[in-house]
């Protein structure tokens, strides 16, 4: 690596790493680019002090990108495979007929329609997240996915088989009680700021 950094390309985007730490390019440079080298050739041309730039935070958006919604086209084929499961529950905790719901559930249906938490209470889906599953996504970068086209990184997250509606809390302990981090790998090939 130089010692202006290298710039890695994401599926969310592009980020420089320097010194161990990952930090955010501002979008000057990044606006229109199409490959790390023209954000690093960008980078050289101005004269920007890398060093200087502010450290980025959600490594995880930059790396794989964002999560994709409950009503997205993802979220509703997650929807349909917890409902053909029995894992879709109405207000009485009982499973839900997937036939009723043929176009897919839409705003309104987030609060009728539950899953259990990991206690087993039935939660409404308004109070779920996107939980990855049977992999997390820290789990998948630090094993696979840093060695990964972005392209391949944005498929993995739009996958409908790696996602279930989890709820919140229990989503988030499950994050906070796993060891891995996203600096812990970095992501192959980019290009040093010259």
């Amino acid at each position: 690596m130089s010692g202006k950094g290298k710039v890695v390309k994401g599926a969310g985007g592009f980020i420089l790493k320097y010194a161990d730490e990952f930090l955010r390019i501002p979008k000057q440079f990044t606006k229109g680019a199409k490959s790390a080298d023209e954000v690093a050739q960008r980078i050289a041309k101005s004269g920007a002090d890398t060093s200087k730039l502010a450290k980025a935070s959600k490594l995880r958006n930059k790396f794989l990108g964002k999560t994709p919604g409950k009503l997205s086209d993802t979220g509703q084929r997650v929807f349909k495979r917890m409902a053909d499961e029995g894992k879709i529950l109405d207000k009485y905790g009982r499973p839900i007929n997937p036939a009723d719901y043929p176009n897919g559930i839409t705003k309104s249906d987030l609060n009728k329609l539950h899953v259990r938490d990991s206690t087993g209470k039935p939660r409404p889906l308004s109070k779920c997240d996107m939980g990855h599953n049977p992999k997390d996504a820290v789990d998948y970068w630090t094993e696979t996915g840093h060695r990964r086209t972005p392209q391949q990184n944005t498929d993995w997250m739009n996958d409908p088989k790696n996602y279930e509606f989890e709820y919140g809390p229990d989503n988030w302990a499950k994050g906070r009680a796993n060891p891995n981090r996203y600096g812990n790998a970095s992501p192959t090939g980019g290009a040093d700021v010259p």
